[in-house]
């Protein structure tokens, strides 16, 4: 699901190609930039076995040094996320989302970073 989602945010907003960054991210980075980490998830399970289907968690900091620019970034992750379900995502178009339930977005300023951070919390189901 990662290369699908990540081919799916840049394809959305071009200004994330190479500042898409899993965990972490160089901390010099002038533009504003996206870092997410898998919170975990589920294989789903029946009597026969594993399916196909499946959800994982994922939360996503948007990261500014401007607010405004944290906000246009939060908004435009969020719009981006909201056109995934009932569609095949990816630049093969082989994976199905399900559904989608997103948290509204946190805003906290890392004093350490110097940085504007919005936090989605999201559920994808595929």
């Amino acid at each position: 699901m990662e290369k699908e989602m990540r081919y799916e945010l840049i394809q959305a907003i071009p200004e994330l190609q190479d500042n898409i960054y899993p965990t972490n991210a160089p901390e010099e980075s002038e533009k504003p930039y996206l870092v997410y980490y898998l919170d975990g998830g589920e294989d789903l399970k029946t009597l026969e076995g594993y399916l196909e289907h499946g959800e994982n968690h994922y939360l996503f900091s948007c990261m500014a040094k401007r607010y405004s620019d944290m906000k246009d970034l939060t908004t435009k992750i969020e719009q981006c996320l909201k056109t995934f379900p009932g569609r095949d995502i990816g630049e093969e178009k082989k994976l199905k989302i399900q559904d989608i339930q997103i948290r509204k977005p946190k805003e906290v300023w890392e004093p350490e970073l110097k940085l504007n951070r919005g936090i989605i919390d999201c559920i994808i189901y595929y």
